[in-house]
């Protein structure tokens, strides 16, 4: 049995790998892993290529999930409606949380990267490297992911804003989502 779990485990991997190659789009996230993160003590998501759905009961930590990849990629707590500081992200009774991002880069090595949170600060790493806030806006403007376009990020909390908007306001959110799906590259930004 362990034999063919092992088969079973490598044929999984290899699917996952084929379907990468197959239909990733440089800078799609491969891996998400959080530590006492809101409701998450230690949590890791591999996300396909293609489409995720994630369901569960109220309060399970989907919408958690959004907050950590905008906060992990450079994001503003303010876009997120839910908390003004990063902080307050942090599970209750932690004194600091991780969200580690692993991004697709179709040239063999993916881009991991890290932000710590601490009540007061965080700090950042791409590949275990000490870096800057700026260096994680930089690479993420390079992989063309846009955490603040509500096409692209919509955060529980903002759903009915979203609704609400004028056609105007809407097209403006929107407009640079679209024009990076047919171009690949926005020319907005």
């Amino acid at each position: 049995m362990s034999v063919h779990t092992s088969a079973s485990t490598l044929f999984n991997h290899l699917s996952v790998l084929y379907l990468m190659h197959v239909f990733a789009r440089r800078g799609s996230i491969v891996r998400i892993s959080l530590q006492n993160f809101v409701t998450y003590t230690t949590a890791e998501l591999r996300p396909s290529p293609q489409l995720n759905v994630i369901v569960g009961p109220n309060g399970s930590g989907k919408s958690s999930l959004v907050c950590a990849m905008v906060l992990g990629l450079g994001g503003k707590p303010a876009f997120l409606g839910r908390a003004k500081d990063a902080a307050d992200y942090i599970k209750a009774g932690c004194d600091h949380a991780v969200i580690e991002i692993e991004l697709y880069t179709g040239q063999g090595k993916n881009k991991v990267v890290r932000r710590d949170i601490y009540k007061d600060n965080s700090t950042w790493k791409i590949d275990g490297k000490p870096v800057r806030l700026k260096d994680i806006e930089n690479l993420v403007r390079d992989f063309n992911i846009q955490v603040e376009n509500l096409c692209s990020f919509l955060p529980q909390d903002r759903v009915v804003s979203f609704a609400a908007l004028d056609s105007a306001s809407l097209l403006k959110e929107t407009g640079p989502c679209f024009c990076c799906m047919f171009n690949r590259r926005c020319v907005v930004h």
